[in-house]
């Protein structure tokens, strides 16, 4: 990726580079703590070509008596001779949270500003959020919301990012202790979820209202509090692991029919007041966006990216004037947003919940998976079948139809979106494998272009979104 604007952003997004200046520059440093930085990994990266790149790096690190740690850091690369006035600004704004690390640092050869975790010039609340004394404090002052009596007192925190989306939002997994009058330890574990806005209240009212109506169907974990000063809420953990991770050992053909059957059920349940977040206009706004990011990071496929466009906005013409039936949709139902165990699936993440197309959900999944071949290497056929039970458990309990055109219009915009995430994660396995993803795209897109492509049952007219 080169930019003659920001002439050190090669050096950036090599971790070698990265991790050898981070231990030039912090020498002094990792020498008096003894620690030894062995890995560097690039977790996202946001580009504006021409003014600036943000960089969410991870280094792993080596102590005393074989201990390791890691500590996240957010990067923010400028035009030549603004770094310095990007840093002193960063120091008078607000608190910042000097822990082990300096809270910023200035990287002037180059051109660079670094924030270390849970410092987030675009999100201050994340240090409140994050801090060890802050949980303690509010857990003691909630001890009835985790089911513990005024005997109990927490006298111990940690924090662990889970999912972290600079200057937006962030998971944290957090591990207390408490301990009663008695002297009786004990080790609590839940989740909290940070925003950057004013919307935080909204997503946990969202999430309230999706656990109560469907806890027992989707084994939402419980929502434990919202902290007005921290955009913050609390989540119970679930016992169980991501999906993805055991997709190895799982019977795959009937985990995703019994993944169908939880979307179908959600999608025929009527969830009132949800707001209409997503449309044909949405998802062509952000598919104009990834194209022309993707065209511009790969000269070579801008024509490619600018014939599946004019096609996109051709047929979005004709589609809008079907009738579409207008359900409870989760709107990210992606493979990262359940977890498992056992024979049971949670579902996870409703920030996005709303009234709209059913097939938005059941492609946004089945794109998910077609993806995993890029990411995870599992082989197509594997992926095909799993997407096939999905689509048959699911098409049996909905009464609407199977539009395989409308499906194919979602398919090859969402795939655009997947294949420019792939570069802002900076996914060396999905980028290397790049051409693959214009070729599943290129299948959806035949699918589109085919004049006459029949519908498995008639239209009903049928709205599950309680609007």
């Amino acid at each position: 990726m080169i930019d003659a604007k920001l002439p050190h952003l090669e050096k950036l997004l090599n971790p070698e580079l990265l991790l050898q200046q981070f231990k030039f520059k912090l020498a002094d440093h990792l020498s008096s703590h003894r620690l030894m930085p062995n890995r560097c990994t690039i977790e996202r990266i946001h580009h504006r070509k021409g003014k600036r790149c943000r960089v969410l790096f991870r280094i792993n690190m080596n102590g005393q008596f074989g201990t390791t740690s890691e500590q996240f850091f957010i990067g923010k690369m400028v035009k030549p001779g603004q770094a310095t006035r990007q840093f002193e600004s960063a120091q008078q704004t607000g608190e910042l949270a000097n822990g082990f690390w300096p809270a910023v640092q200035l990287w002037e050869e180059w051109d660079l500003v670094i924030w270390t975790f849970p410092n987030d010039p675009a999100m201050p609340s994340l240090r409140i959020a994050a801090n060890p004394g802050f949980i303690c404090s509010f857990v003691s002052e909630n001890l009835s919301k985790f089911g513990y009596n005024l005997s109990w007192r927490c006298i111990d925190a940690s924090v662990t990012p889970v999912k972290y989306l600079p200057g937006r939002r962030c998971v944290l997994r957090i591990h207390v202790q408490l301990r009663n009058q008695a002297g009786a330890i004990e080790n609590l574990r839940f989740y909290s979820k940070t925003y950057h806005d004013g919307h935080a209240l909204s997503h946990y009212r969202t999430l309230n209202q999706m656990h109560q109506q469907f806890d027992e169907m989707l084994n939402i974990p419980r929502p434990i509090l919202f902290i007005d000063q921290a955009n913050t809420y609390w989540q119970e953990e679930w016992p169980g692991q991501p999906l993805v991770s055991m997709l190895e050992y799982a019977n795959w053909e009937v985990l995703f029919a019994h993944i169908g059957e939880l979307v179908a059920r959600m999608h025929t349940t009527a969830v009132k007041d949800l707001p209409d977040k997503f449309n044909f206009i949405t998802v062509s706004r952000n598919a104009i966006e990834d194209a022309k990011m993707l065209g511009w990071l790969l000269p070579q496929h801008r024509d490619h990216m600018e014939n599946v466009l004019d096609c996109l906005l051709q047929v979005q013409q004709s589609l809008r004037l079907q009738y579409i039936p207008t359900v409870t949709i989760h709107g990210a139902l992606r493979l990262e947003q359940f977890i498992a165990s056992g024979n049971e699936v949670a579902l996870l993440d409703f920030d996005s919940t709303s009234c709209g197309d059913p097939l938005y959900d059941v492609v946004e999944l089945i794109t998910s998976l077609q993806f995993m071949e890029l990411t995870h290497g599992y082989s197509r056929q594997m992926l095909s079948r799993a997407a096939s039970a999905f689509q048959e458990s699911y098409f049996r309990l909905v009464p609407w139809e199977l539009n395989r055109k409308r499906m194919a219009w979602y398919a090859a915009s969402f795939l655009l979106g997947k294949m420019y995430n792939s570069y802002k994660r900076f996914d060396r396995k999905a980028i290397g494998n790049f051409d693959r993803a214009l070729e599943i795209q290129t299948q959806w897109m035949n699918i589109l272009q085919h004049k006459k492509v029949p519908s498995r049952r008639p239209v009903r007219r049928l709205t599950f979104a309680g609007k």
